[in-house]
């Protein structure tokens, strides 16, 4: 997506190097939730579609359900024409959070990048995201999570300590080892 540039190693989609792609390819196929991502100064539907005309209304409302973001909505006399703060000042973590999130994975994107994309959602609302990422999407999902419920979907998990790889298999397989590291 063009946020990073100096790594080690390649990057391949569909076997091509993501550099060979334009930037604006990329980003067109990529939902994202960073921890470096903000709110900025428009309305909530503009900051969930990022201006993109191929996201429908009926889309962003679907993904409200999804993530609990509805209940925020129905509070809200102007709904998703709402004007936003720059960096989301005056808004709970939890909306913010929301708001990302349906960033991320409204639109046809075929390739997730999520970092703890259920920080500060209700975990009935996560629920409803795992079944929204396992049967509802058809893109390749990388995620980098502690919640143990959203590991526990994953068809590989991999244990990452001090930028070195110490374990991968699926949840079952070696989530012995990540509680083992947590209690350290």
């Amino acid at each position: 997506t063009g946020a990073f540039k100096n790594f080690d190693g390649s990057v391949l989609i569909d076997d091509v190097p993501a550099g060979n792609y334009t930037l604006q390819s990329l980003r067109a196929q990529t939902g994202i939730i960073l921890s470096r991502q903000d709110i900025f100064k428009a309305s909530i539907m503009d900051n969930i579609t990022m201006g993109n005309p191929d996201i429908s209304i009926q889309e962003v409302t679907e993904m409200a359900q999804i993530t609990g973001f509805s209940r925020f909505i129905a509070a809200q006399p102007a709904g998703y024409d709402t004007m936003l703060d720059p960096a989301g000042k005056r808004l709970p973590k939890k909306v913010t959070q929301s708001i990302l999130l349906m960033r991320a994975l409204t639109g046809n994107h075929r390739i997730l990048l999520l970092k703890d994309p259920c920080n500060h959602i209700d975990r009935d609302d996560v629920s409803k995201v795992i079944s929204f990422l396992r049967n509802d999407t058809n893109a390749t999902i990388i995620m980098a999570t502690n919640d143990e419920d959203l590991a526990a979907v994953c068809d590989q998990v991999i244990l990452i300590d001090n930028g070195s790889i110490k374990a991968s298999g699926t949840w079952q397989q070696i989530k012995g080892l990540i509680k083992a590291k947590n209690e350290e």
